[in-house]
């Protein structure tokens, strides 16, 4: 065993990637994940489990965030050098610019298509409601500029509250017998937490409609209805593609789906088996049939595209809007700006930053 191979990388994800980048390979014994499929990655060898005969003296980076059982499971297999995300940030700081230009996402290697001008910046500033919403916008284009530790956009604590149900912004939900629209439902994780708030205020949910297109979520979200009552609806299809597709390929992958843009139902005879055909919905349609009190959306990218089509909607109903803003690098400005300027500034706007890495950015658009 070669002496000099001391350090196995905990975690095979895109930030393990740039760190890879950013040390000398030569000093890396093993990568450790317990999910991936690969036996290896340049040349370093991939397990899926700790093995017996690893030295319990070697130094575990540790490349994931959020999950802080690692570190605890890490010490009672009897490893006592464990570094863990931000303290590599630190001594790898070149692995967080190699991460920021990975390309997924909001990360560009273009710098100049992260950031937005002054005058950009400081307008979003000037149109958000409250302190924690402008403290989270700045500390995020800080990190977008200057990629270090101590620019990291910290999310908030995932016990405070789930994902889209801020305490302190109290007119978020304040209807009662409303109609939500859930645009990429996923599996019905946010329908089932709209639920539960809903009935921990003793308000009810007139009408839920989720929008998905991943057949096996359609199929997860059709088992979990049956314990909800008889107001969800479920409409399998994609928003924000050009509706003049009749369809579009998707591969599915869990909860990192994709639906190729270009792609149209003509291409079916090329579909692989993780492929399927969705429907293009025509979202300005269903918007005046269901007339949404609440609408969220999380779509993979196509959130900016599919919130133009509803900019006629928004206009005239001033539904509340709970949107996803780090698909692309652009998103955390510009939707909030595109909803300002239609509704002639009758909205207030707040930022939460509830996931790692940059993600889960989301944007709470209340009507005034």
């Amino acid at each position: 065993m070669n002496s000099t191979k001391n350090l196995i990388i905990y975690g095979m994800g895109m930030y393990a990637k740039s760190l890879l980048k950013s040390i000398d390979k030569i000093n890396i014994y093993a990568i450790l994940d317990k999910f991936s499929k690969e036996k290896e990655y340049l040349g370093i060898p991939i397990f899926n489990e700790i093995q017996d005969n690893w030295h319990r003296n070697y130094e575990i980076l540790i490349t994931v965030l959020g999950y802080p059982g690692i570190k605890t499971h890490l010490l009672s297999k009897g490893f006592t050098k464990i570094i863990e995300p931000r303290e590599l940030f630190t001594k790898y700081p070149n692995s967080l610019k190699h991460f920021i230009a990975d390309g997924f996402m909001w990360r560009q290697k273009n710098k100049i298509t992260i950031i937005p001008s002054n005058d950009i910046k400081n307008k979003i500033i000037s149109l958000l409601a409250d302190q924690v919403s402008r403290d989270t916008f700045s500390k995020i284009i800080d990190f977008r500029n200057n990629p270090t530790a101590y620019n990291y956009p910290e999310p908030r604590e995932t016990n405070i509250y789930p994902m889209y149900f801020p305490k302190e912004i109290s007119k978020l939900y304040t209807k009662n017998d409303c109609t939500i629209l859930d645009i990429g439902a996923f599996d019905g994780d946010t329908m089932r937490d709209f639920y539960n708030h809903y009935k921990s205020c003793k308000k009810t949910i007139k009408n839920y409609i989720c929008i998905e297109p991943e057949k096996n979520n359609i199929l997860k979200l059709r088992k979990l209805v049956k314990s909800f009552p008889s107001n969800v609806d479920i409409i399998q299809g994609v928003v924000g593609i050009n509706t003049q597709l009749k369809g579009v390929k998707m591969t599915s992958n869990d909860s990192a789906s994709r639906i190729q843009n270009n792609s149209s139902v003509n291409d079916a005879g090329d579909l692989d088996e993780n492929q399927n055909i969705v429907p293009v919905l025509d979202l300005k349609s269903i918007l005046c049939k269901l007339m949404p009190d609440t609408i969220k959306m999380d779509i993979e990218g196509s959130d900016n595209k599919a919130l133009r089509e509803m900019g006629d909607y928004i206009k005239d109903n001033k539904p509340n809007l709970l949107l996803s803003i780090y698909h692309n690098p652009e998103d955390l400005w510009d939707m909030a700006l595109f909803i300002d300027k239609i509704s002639q500034s009758s909205y207030s706007f707040y930022i939460r930053q509830e996931g790692h890495w940059g993600l889960e950015t989301q944007l709470y658009a209340i009507y005034l």
